[in-house]
């Protein structure tokens, strides 16, 4: 999951109590063939189920990846995972699990400590789907599935302004499928699944106001998702993100012009930064899985 804070407003889903709270779906993920992460809580059938494989941090950027291959929901559990009925019944049906998942990570690029870089290593046995999930809580996005972008504004609780926040999605957006769930009565529903909570685990709200699930259109054993999410404060420049090839990217603001890439076609990629701020010289990174 997600869970981001800038200048003082809340621009991601965040945890919460309730059980839908405790559902893959009410998070900002990942999911296979629309199934997410669930795993019995007592007895643990692995060793880990996630774990951290990379962490580096400077006062340019911060880097860190997790493997969350074996949180997925490669079996059933008769209770939903020690959800109870919150994720009952789907992640109980055989055709629901998803035991040919072979690898998941997740590449974060935290540069100047001031937007985000998403890279999603995904790989199947077979022929999949894979979802990018994000929710947006209050009614202000704006899709553009031609672009591979959306914007939205969220309330800084603090000093009662907005902040904008852009992302867009670094691929070719002719590979890409976009379903944008606008609606309250549609913030607990999953369009590959069919599971709708609403009402089911006894919320009253608030919903989010709208998601957007992003996924690959032909069935394949390997995909990546490499996206940009970058708040803005009220009344600063938006930032122009560049999109060079489904690896990299280019993204420039206020002077500041960054250029981040990923080793394309390896079990573990190499993140590759080229970031600049102002009139200083490049600083030029690579770093290992």
């Amino acid at each position: 999951m997600v869970e981001l804070w800038a200048y003082g407003a809340s621009v991601s889903s965040g945890g919460a109590a309730g059980g839908y709270s405790k559902h893959p779906m009410f998070y900002d993920g990942l999911m296979v063939n629309g199934i997410g992460v669930m795993n019995q809580i007592v007895p643990p059938t692995d060793p880990y189920y996630a774990r951290f494989i990379a962490f580096t941090n400077s006062q340019s950027f911060t880097y860190v990846a997790a493997d969350i291959t074996k949180a997925f929901n490669r079996t059933n559990w008769p209770n939903g995972g020690g959800l109870g009925n919150v994720a009952y019944p789907f992640y109980g049906y055989p055709s629901n699990t998803v035991p040919y998942v072979s690898n998941i990570q997740r590449h974060v690029v935290f540069p100047h400590k001031k937007y985000l870089v998403l890279y999603d290593q995904m790989q199947t046995t077979q022929p999949a789907t894979f979802q990018w999930l994000w929710h947006v809580f209050e009614p202000t996005a704006s899709f553009n599935n031609a672009a591979a972008s959306f914007t939205y504004t969220c309330t800084n609780n603090y000093m009662g302004s907005n902040v904008t926040v852009y992302v867009q999605h670094i691929v070719n957006p002719a590979l890409m499928a976009f379903t944008n769930t606008v609606g309250t009565n549609l913030a607990k529903f999953n369009p590959f699944t069919g599971e709708n909570y609403m009402g089911k685990d006894g919320d009253s709200g608030p919903f989010y106001s709208s998601t957007q699930w992003a996924y690959n259109k032909t069935p394949t054993n390997n995909w990546h998702f490499m996206t940009v999410i970058y708040p803005v404060k009220w009344g600063d420049t938006p930032p122009i993100i560049t999109r060079i090839d489904d690896y990299t990217v280019k993204v420039q603001k206020s002077g500041t012009t960054d250029t981040i890439s990923f080793a394309p076609g390896t079990y573990q990629p190499t993140a590759s930064l080229q970031l600049q701020a102002g009139p200083a010289p490049p600083q030029n990174l690579r770093i290992g899985p």
